[in-house]
């Protein structure tokens, strides 16, 4: 008898406790497509830039400096599996910059703005998978997303969410930068440093 499985992965969450779907995701995905991760944050940030201008705002520099700040916390939720503003340990950006020995301090005019602000989002590699059992092997087989939506989706969620889009939307933001990290598990861990 063969036995065969479908089952559907809902693959955006936003800020905030994992979602049902993604929590019930299997461990191990098999075979993934390779994805090319810098592009991807290449295409968010010019979609995040392209966000800015039709709201009249300038568009970001890109920093290789925050981008290494953001990779060190895509990097830690995609490895330790949490996904929070604050690592396990209670560091929040501006923590983890200070770590790291980075500030953001710039002056315009005569105000002085300090701190990092920072948008995460976790999404799914696949939208769902197929199990197929001869009753001494089961199979699964996954249906792994195209990289070229996960920029679009990812700035939609963040433009959808008021804190995220006032992140983006901050006009005293000078520079961004981002990082994704994959895990075993099938989602793709970004975050988004600003200063």
């Amino acid at each position: 008898m063969r036995i065969v499985l479908v089952v559907a992965a809902l693959g955006l969450a936003a800020c905030g406790a994992p979602s049902a779907s993604t929590r019930a995701q299997p461990a191990s995905p098999s075979s993934p497509p390779a994805l090319d991760l810098g592009r991807i944050a290449r295409q968010i940030h010019d979609r995040t830039n392209s966000e800015r201008v039709q709201n009249g705002l300038t568009p970001l520099a890109w920093s290789d400096s925050l981008a290494r700040l953001a990779g060190t916390h895509s990097n830690d939720m995609a490895r330790r599996r949490f996904f929070n503003h604050h690592d396990p340990e209670g560091r929040d950006v501006n923590g983890r910059g200070e770590a790291l020995g980075m500030t953001c301090r710039y002056e315009i005019g005569n105000t002085i703005y300090r701190g990092f602000s920072e948008n995460i989002i976790r999404i799914g590699t696949y939208r769902g998978w197929r199990e197929e059992s001869d009753g001494v092997t089961t199979t699964r087989t996954y249906d792994y997303r195209p990289e070229s939506v996960f920029a679009p989706e990812i700035v939609t969620g963040w433009m959808n969410s008021p804190g995220h889009r006032a992140n983006i939307l901050q006009p005293t933001s000078r520079a961004e930068g981002l990082s994704l990290a994959a895990s075993s598990d099938g989602n793709l861990y970004v975050t988004q440093v600003f200063c």
